[in-house]
């Protein structure tokens, strides 16, 4: 037959002479707005016109620091979706704010959470009152974190902004020998203040622990640095087993940066093995599945497989691609295919065991690039021993040495 009413103080004190005064936009008196949850907010509240069932609110309360001179900030969150409006009211002062720029998201995330001041050394009295009024349009809910009063001549530093951490795409691919076909990439977004770093643990996919190095990775980004390429460290087997893939994963973020939506995403190792060939068959090397120093891969029709190796655009004048001969032991002849243009004297030299072949690239054929008319198929050696696992190397000199592959 009775019960106890509690009630619940909305006041907090004064703060003490000097002091940034923080008003949190959910300890506010609203109308129309209303009270939304997210860890991203300062004190894990906001209010936003979302749910409101108005496209526009007021917040409003009376300030409570000692009478001076201050500079104002208020936080906010510039949606993507569409164009709102917020009006702040202090005294007879008055700023208004659009919300129109195209921050990458819509929601409550980091990326669009902006901090501007709007008041720059403004006279406000005990008691005065202060004002926020919020016009939602298209999805753009003028949501309010909070607004900070900054005591002239007691500014304190900017706080940093480390930024958000992500993969840069959901798939990457290397080939099983490491060369990158797209390689592991983690951007930095929304600030680059700070050495800050991420832990990137790969796990088991379709790939087992003997395929790579399974230790986690600390990627370090230095103060200003926007993205990083991760080197994974994978085992070159002799096994033919198809693509396998990685499963990498974004965890223990240090340095005050955050971790992005992208927080995973999947590693496939390309397998360069072939199976051996029946015996008696003709077995044909393509220079794309060669292991390759300088020289690297070229698209085009024209080619056996679409493509080739070159040494154009390598950066060097000089490349080796070489591979173990993973046929019968037995006696065979060799032929190579490549292309000589008309456009430089370049000069292939084809190593097996300890036999060896030179090619000069000097003819014109009438056509410089990778055509029909410059593919040329010529034999190298013939009734020589080559025994299984005996090393194949070919080495390349550009002026304009372009090799197809080798059978």
């Amino acid at each position: 037959d009775s019960a106890t009413l509690t009630i619940v103080d909305n006041d907090t004190p004064p703060p003490a002479p000097g002091e940034t005064i923080t008003l949190e936009a959910e300890n506010l008196n609203l109308t129309n707005y209303r009270l939304e949850s997210n860890s991203v907010a300062s004190g894990g509240e906001l209010i936003t016109l979302l749910g409101s069932g108005s496209d526009t609110g007021t917040a409003t309360a009376h300030f409570n620091g000692a009478s001076g001179t201050y500079n104002v900030k208020i936080t906010f969150f510039d949606e993507n979706d569409g164009e709102g409006e917020i009006a702040v009211n202090i005294g007879s002062n008055q700023a208004n704010l659009v919300l129109d720029d195209n921050l990458g998201t819509g929601g409550v995330k980091n990326r669009n959470q902006v901090s501007e001041q709007i008041f720059t050394n403004v006279e406000i009295s005990n008691g005065e009152l202060i004002t926020i009024t919020g016009n939602a349009e298209a999805g753009e809910w003028a949501r309010v974190d909070k607004i900070e009063f900054i005591p002239v001549g007691d500014t304190p530093p900017p706080t940093p902004n480390p930024g958000v951490i992500d993969f840069s795409a959901n798939n990457f691919s290397l080939s099983e020998n490491g060369t990158p076909v797209q390689e592991v990439t983690l951007n930095r977004t929304g600030g680059t203040q700070g050495q800050v770093s991420v832990t990137l643990t790969p796990t088991n996919g379709t790939a087992t622990n003997a395929d790579y190095d399974d230790n986690p990775i600390v990627v370090t980004f230095a103060d200003g640095e926007t993205s990083k390429t991760v080197d994974i460290t994978l085992v070159d087997d002799s096994e033919v087993e198809g693509n396998e893939t990685i499963n990498l994963d974004l965890s223990n973020p240090t340095g005050g940066v955050t971790i992005g939506n992208s927080d995973s995403a999947t590693l496939t190792i390309v397998d360069n093995d072939t199976p051996p060939p029946a015996p008696g068959e003709t077995i044909t090397l393509e220079a794309e599945n060669l292991n390759l120093t300088n020289y690297r891969l070229e698209s085009n029709s024209v080619a056996s497989g679409g493509k080739l190796i070159t040494l154009l655009g390598s950066g060097s004048d000089t490349g080796t691609a070489t591979a173990h001969f993973n046929g019968a032991s037995g006696t065979y002849n060799v032929e190579i295919t490549f292309f000589d243009e008309n456009d430089g004297e370049g000069n292939l030299a084809v190593n097996i065991g300890s036999n060896q072949a030179s090619l000069l690239l000097n003819d014109n054929l009438g056509s410089g690039g990778v055509t029909n008319n410059n593919k040329v198929t010529t034999q190298i050696f013939s009734n020589v021993e080559i025994s299984n696992g005996e090393l194949i190397t070919i080495t390349g000199n550009a002026e304009a040495a372009e090799l197809d592959s080798s059978r």
